[in-house]
Formats: C-alpha cells, structure tokens, sequence
C-alpha cells in the first residue's frame, strides 16, 4: 500500500511536512542520544523510572517516554483525543512546553490538549538542546548550517554557593 505523504490530502502533507521538520531540527540531540548509547550503554528512550526511580508512580507509566534525560514525550495513540494527562515527575523540576516555552513545575499530573499535528512534548529543566536553526534536503547541505542552543532553566538559585 503507497504511503507517500502527499496521497493524505493538503492538510495533512503539511502536517507531516511540519513533523519531519521538527525532527531534522532535533537531529544533533539525537546523534547526541545514538553516541552516548554506543559509549555509554545509555538507552536513547527510557521508560520514566530510568530517569526518576525514587518515584514509584512512574513506575506504571507506560504512555510516556524520555528521549535522553531532556525530553518528555507523551505520544497520542488513540483516535480523536483533544487531551491527555500527562505526569511531571520530579518534585524538585521544573518543565517547558517545547514549542511554547510555558513553564510546568514537576511531580504533577497535567491535562494536556493536543491535537493531529502536536504532540505534548516537554524539555526537562537544567538541560541544552542543541537544535538547527534551519534543515534542508540532505545531511550535507545542513552541515554548514548554524545551532541554535535551547537552554531550559531548573529551579537552583544561581547565587546559592552551595548547589
């Protein structure tokens, strides 16, 4: 069966257009994430608990992901959902929307809207993503193109000597 993006009608070439965008933005984090994987033994997604065993709620999660230790992902896999709970883990963390930027504290359980072409996806506090500033058609011609760093900050004092 064909599958090419453009047989979905307009709407939904650009939703996937807008996908794949977001992903070749994102392509240094993850050869970042494959990298540590190899050296380290790091898996590149993680169940929750990976990242926060002292919470035993997250033990349960099975509709959540972290991709490294900075992104939480919460994948829609149901037809017709406008919103999703979504857990927060870690009292002392804070979270941001990653296309909005809006600010979440952690160890909370949030109502999520969504829709076709957003999933919720959240960057993890004290942590940088390197992401490109523009994508193109090939690896080669992005080589030269410039970084931008998302830089999501945690809840530390910067002036408290002793963190």
């Amino acid at each position: 069966k064909r599958r090419e993006p453009w047989l979905f009608g307009e709407n939904n070439t650009q939703m996937i257009r807008k996908a794949i965008h977001e992903r070749y933005t994102l392509l240094q984090y993850f050869y970042l994430l494959f990298y540590r994987a190899h050296i380290y033994a790091e898996p590149v997604m993680r169940p929750l608990w990976v990242e926060f065993p002292e919470e035993m709620e997250t033990f349960h999660i099975d509709d959540e992901f972290m991709l490294g230790n900075a992104l939480l992902v919460h994948p829609v896999t149901a037809p017709r959902v406008t919103a999703v709970g979504v857990l927060l883990p870690g009292p002392d963390e804070v979270w941001y929307d990653f296309r909005t930027f809006k600010q979440f504290q952690g160890a909370s359980a949030q109502n999520i809207s969504v829709t076709l072409d957003a999933i919720p996806v959240f960057q993890r506090g004290g942590t940088v993503i390197p992401l490109k500033t523009a994508v193109g058609k090939s690896s080669d011609w992005m080589g030269n193109i410039s970084y931008e760093l998302r830089v999501a900050l945690d809840v530390k004092d910067p002036t408290d000597r002793k963190s």
